[in-house]
């Protein structure tokens, strides 16, 4: 059986139109905008805690001295950071012919 001339276009034709197709497709992927991450610097220690300390005020309708305790709690760990690290930082700025603050 043999195909006629018409059929063999309209093969021709489908393939055709399904390459386009696919062409196009792949070129929207190809060609997509890529994203960029927005940077945007962490909040500092000091904006956290005073963004925690109105939370607990808010939502534990906390009074003036539970929030000056509530601060001293906060701090504390601070406070004890600092001592442990102050030597070690003090002789790392001696040795390398620094000096300490």
């Amino acid at each position: 059986m043999r195909r006629s001339n018409i059929a063999t276009l309209g093969y021709l034709l489908v393939v055709f139109a399904s390459g386009a197709v696919v062409g196009g497709f792949a070129n929207r992927l190809y060609m997509a905008k890529t994203v960029s991450p927005t940077v945007n610097a962490p909040p500092s220690r000091a904006d956290l805690s005073k963004r925690y300390t109105q939370d607990m005020r808010s939502r534990l309708h906390l009074t003036d001295a539970q929030v000056a305790e509530l601060q001293q709690i906060m701090d504390a760990p601070v406070g004890r950071c600092t001592r442990c690290t102050k030597p070690s930082r003090m002789s790392i700025f001696r040795s390398n012919g620094h000096f300490g603050r």
